[in-house]
């Protein structure tokens, strides 16, 4: 997301948390999700194809711009310290 580009996600088989999140990426416009076992060359040709749409890009700019505006490492530094004071 941090580089702008809409992206293809293929979730292997047995890993629930990377296709509800693969799942969550499409749902809000900026992926295509793809499950390893149901991947076939027409179902990428049809994923990749998808992913030349404006909307796509407009939703990974806009990503951009947004987690561009985020610090975790000082996020995650800054409760640390505020925990072992």
């Amino acid at each position: 997301m941090v580089y702008g580009k809409p992206m293809l996600i293929i979730s292997p088989p047995g890993h629930t948390e990377k296709m509800l999140n693969a799942l969550r990426a499409k749902e809000i416009g900026l992926a295509e999700a793809l499950l390893q076992g149901d991947l076939s060359a027409e179902r990428l040709e049809e994923a990749l194809s998808l992913l030349q749409e404006e909307r796509y890009r407009r939703k990974a700019e806009e990503a951009t711009r947004l987690a561009s505006k985020l610090d975790a490492a000082g996020e995650i530094a800054s409760v640390v310290l505020k925990l072992v004071s």
